[in-house]
């Protein structure tokens, strides 16, 4: 089944101008869903939203479904929202939980062909999932085209972008020092990790103090299609592809790994590293070409001993050369060292606080970074 995707945009475009009043129900449902995501699996907004334009479009579609092969009310859920609601989300104000360009192409849809209580998801996106499964449920029991513009009209009421800015100043945290820089990163990445995001946002900003942001890419947590080796890449400064990638870095955190120049990758985790894990950061990089791999450990981590010198032994003899940084102060410390001339603990501040938007850390998240740093 095909969805008119010019018709989608003009209904979308017409309920999110709409005053008519929205279903309570629905604006509970959506309530509710977008609490239970709030520290999940956030990309189930996006698929509830999308299936409520979709229905709102086709009746008869079945909202369910995320593959026009999926069966004869099929569609493909995928196209419409990347197309759709995620290529307009921003410029309509509509908050979809995500600011990928394809909401539903990372997991738990990735590869499957129907939304279902099968879905590969965390013991955190148990209830997430209940959810959004309740609410499709619903959904595919309207018959009235009026009624499923509601639905959806409910959607973009509660999920309008209403996110408060925390802008900083240019000058912000210009009279922090390394030692104060350094117990506002412990403390904001200890306190919430984010599923990993605090952390890797915070070690993005300091490397892009290091080799400045147009070299550094960074991928998108749990993002199935990405292609980096590691969390984060830095490339070759004679790459021709830089003034591109530095273009995109202003609307993604996540750019498509197509450059076989990355020199450098860096694998940021916020739980206890394992040997094999080296290894396989190790693997990754020389599948992809890249000669030198950095592991961040930056949760409790028992000393690794010989361990370490021997996948540090192994990783150069097969050209790769692999360091492990453990904690946060000496990572800082190299970051600022080897930074650029302009290079402070404040630059090195706002930096963090720049990849906290793009890595999409939570609202609360990038208030608490302002707050920590706010005398």
């Amino acid at each position: 089944m095909q969805i008119d995707k010019e018709k989608a945009l003009q209904v979308l475009e017409a309920e999110v101008a709409s005053t008519s009043p929205s279903p309570s129900n629905w604006c509970k449902r959506v309530e509710a869903l977008s609490l239970a995501c709030e520290h999940s699996n956030k990309t189930f907004i996006a698929a509830l939203g999308t299936a409520l334009l979709a229905k709102s479009v086709e009746l008869s579609v079945d909202p369910f479904a995320l593959k026009d092969s999926s069966g004869t009310r099929g569609y493909s859920a995928r196209s419409l929202c990347k197309d759709v609601l995620a290529a307009h989300a921003p410029r309509l104000h509509i908050n979809l939980g995500v600011r990928g360009r394809e909401p539903l192409n990372n997991q738990p849809f990735f590869a499957e062909d129907r939304i279902s209580a099968e879905l590969p998801v965390r013991a955190s996106g148990r209830e997430p999932l209940r959810l959004l499964l309740e609410a499709l449920t619903a959904l595919d029991a309207i018959t009235d085209s009026q009624k499923a513009r509601a639905a959806l009209r409910a959607f973009l009421l509660v999920r309008k972008d209403n996110t408060e800015v925390h802008s900083i100043s240019k000058d912000a945290g210009d009279k922090l020092t390394e030692t104060t820089l350094l117990r506002i990163i412990q403390t904001f990445v200890s306190e919430n990790s984010e599923s990993g995001k605090r952390a890797q946002a915070v070690a993005a900003g300091l490397i892009d103090t290091e080799f400045g942001a147009h070299r550094v890419d960074v991928g998108k947590i749990f993002d199935p299609s990405r292609k980096f080796p590691g969390d984060i890449i830095v490339k070759d400064q004679t790459d021709n592809l830089i003034t591109q990638a530095s273009n995109l870095a202003q609307d993604s955190a996540s750019l498509p790994y197509d450059n076989p120049r990355a020199t450098l990758t860096y694998e940021v985790r916020d739980k206890s590293v394992t040997s094999e894990d080296l290894y396989h950061l190790a693997r990754r990089a020389l599948d992809h070409q890249v000669t030198r791999a950095v592991m961040l450990a930056v949760a409790n981590q028992a000393p690794m001993g010989a361990k370490l010198n021997d996948a540090i032994h192994w990783s150069l003899q097969r050209g790769v050369r692999l360091h492990m940084y453990v904690g946060w102060e000496s990572f800082l410390r190299d970051s600022l060292f080897r930074g650029r001339d302009n290079t402070t603990p404040g630059s090195a501040y706002r930096a963090i606080h720049k990849r906290l938007n793009q890595i999409e850390v939570s609202k609360e998240g990038i208030k608490r970074w302002v707050d920590l740093a706010t005398p």
